[in-house]
């Protein structure tokens, strides 16, 4: 089966959604119509899916038997892969019973099925070999904050949102209002101690589980918590900064994904080997922006976040200064923006973004509660397509697209942007 013949295969899929999509988005090219299409319809559990996630990289939730797939086995869930590879798609694994779409093994390649029809070729994304590596200590690089999508590793050094400790008498804390990630758990030795710094024997063996790790990977998003100070935070990231850059050889592109921090710690940053930074605004609606990320308004301020990221476009270069934004969450309850309003906020800050020489990346929203969500599948989906579509055109009007080197392809599972930059 060769990509030739996705279209003409897709063309005898029965899924009315698909081919509703296809008519009306014509002037898309079909690889991305079917990512978006599979992001949201995702694909039926088969028994491939639980062979694969023995050996692949494990998703974050395994999948749990319903009653009556109870009944023939001995245990409740089984690991299923996190990533799957069609093409030059990379796209998150997501079951669902009520999907057009499977995976069926024949012979020695697993086959992506639209109903009855193959579509082409998938391959989930193995378990890197550091997956299963200890370092000098006995330690499971696992266990020191690594993880990987696709050629991208994720190195997440202080695993911890300060905004999750500081309460606000309205909403119970400062988090943002999607996010749980950073939530306090005894793996985050630094959150809501009075250090800032960590200490220098973690920081080493960080080094040497990145050094191995980075053998696989060609960039690395550098994550190490948000603090209520923002010089604090920007300490510590300088801090890890240094460390992790002397880990790798320069083929290794690093970007740091902190809070907008200020343009001297910034320069320190840059002084460190890091190429790139991604201060991620999550909703550019001022008035959302104070509702859902509460933590970001408190205590750095929306006007403070965007001078952070225009003062970084003098220091890494125009392009080479992302912001990250959640979308289809102001669609929800209990913000419930029309469509058209999310959509011109969204491309109005985009835009604005643009002009001072800063990327966004658009997100889609996955709640961990999905019975809101399916409801407005359809609106999301097409709010989301619309948007990335837009955005698409921006980029061409000012002359950028997404950086490579530190965002690609390969890594961008659950965003559309560098698929259009690719295939439009």
């Amino acid at each position: 089966m060769t990509q030739d013949n996705i279209s003409d295969n897709l063309n005898n899929c029965k899924s009315a959604r698909l081919n509703k999509l296809f008519s009306t988005q014509n002037h898309i090219a079909r690889e991305i119509l079917l990512k978006i299409s599979l992001l949201f319809s995702g694909i039926r559990f088969t028994p491939e899916l639980e062979e694969a996630g023995k050996w692949a990289l494990p998703n974050y939730q395994p999948y749990r038997f319903n009653k009556e797939e109870r009944l023939e086995r001995d245990v409740d869930s089984v690991d299923i892969p996190y990533l799957m590879f069609l093409g030059k798609l990379l796209i998150r694994v997501k079951i669902s019973s009520n999907s057009p779409y499977s995976v069926i093994r024949k012979n020695d390649d697993y086959i992506l099925y639209c109903d009855d029809t193959p579509v082409r070729e998938v391959e989930f994304q193995r378990k890197p070999d550091w997956y299963t590596t200890k370092i000098q200590d006995g330690t499971p690089i696992p266990m020191l904050g690594l993880s990987q999508h696709g050629d991208m590793l994720i190195v997440n050094a202080s695993p911890g949102c300060e905004y999750f400790l500081h309460q606000d008498e309205s909403s119970g804390n400062y988090r943002c209002r999607f996010c749980f990630y950073g939530a306090p758990n005894p793996k985050m030795p630094t959150l809501g101690r009075p250090e800032t710094l960590i200490k220098e024997e973690d920081l080493l063996r960080l080094a040497e589980a990145v050094s191995i790790a980075s053998k696989e990977i060609n960039h690395i998003y550098l994550v190490a918590g948000s603090m209520a100070d923002i010089n604090q935070e920007a300490e510590r990231y300088i801090q890890v900064a240094s460390a992790i850059t002397k880990a790798v050889d320069d083929r290794v592109n690093i970007c740091c994904g902190s809070s907008a921090l200020p343009k001297d710690a910034s320069l320190e940053l840059k002084k460190h080997g890091v190429g790139a930074v991604c201060f991620n605004l999550e909703i550019w609606d001022e008035e959302l922006w104070d509702k859902i990320c509460p933590g970001k308004s408190k205590f750095v301020g929306r006007e403070n976040w965007i001078q952070g990221l225009t003062d970084a476009v003098d220091v890494f270069g125009r392009g080479n200064v992302m912001s990250a934004f959640v979308s289809g969450i102001e669609i929800m309850q209990p913000y419930a923006y029309s469509t058209q309003q999310a959509l011109k906020s969204s491309l109005e800050g985009a835009e604005f973004l643009l002009q001072k020489g800063v990327m966004s990346l658009f997100t889609l929203y996955w709640p961990r509660d999905a019975s809101e969500f399916e409801e407005k599948s359809d609106i999301i989906h097409d709010y989301f397509l619309e948007l990335s579509n837009e955005y698409h055109k921006l980029r061409k009007q000012y002359d950028l697209n997404i950086p490579n080197k530190f965002v690609c392809q390969n890594c961008s599972y659950m965003q559309l942007d560098c698929d259009f930059d690719y295939f439009m």
